[in-house]
């Protein structure tokens, strides 16, 4: 079971890992890589930053909304989990027509 932990913590840190860094900077030139990569960082840090902020509001929101009107602690969750999933689906399908207009 702690595997599983791990296995999970591991995916998580893998989706933000630099590894897709040199493949962004294979088409720049020399004197735009410093830029190249000082965009790339802020842009991963910003979406990340917002990914797990606007998570978390809606997920306080949706379970302290549902706690003050049940007690039953595991579906709050759920109905939480739900809406976060719901609110992710959403910004991925903005982010995907964005970037292919």
């Amino acid at each position: 079971m702690w595997v599983g932990f791990q296995i999970l913590a591991s995916a998580g840190t893998a989706l933000i890992f630099t590894a897709t860094l040199p493949l962004t900077l294979a088409p720049v030139r020399g004197k735009k890589v410093a830029v190249a990569t000082g965009t790339y960082s802020f842009v991963r840090s910003f979406g990340l930053v917002w990914g797990v902020t606007m998570a978390s509001i809606v997920f306080n929101g949706q379970s302290n909304t549902r706690l003050e009107s049940s007690t039953v602690l595991i579906g709050i969750y759920i109905h939480a989990l739900n809406a976060v999933w719901y609110l992710m689906v959403g910004m991925v399908g903005l982010d995907f027509v964005v970037v292919c207009k």
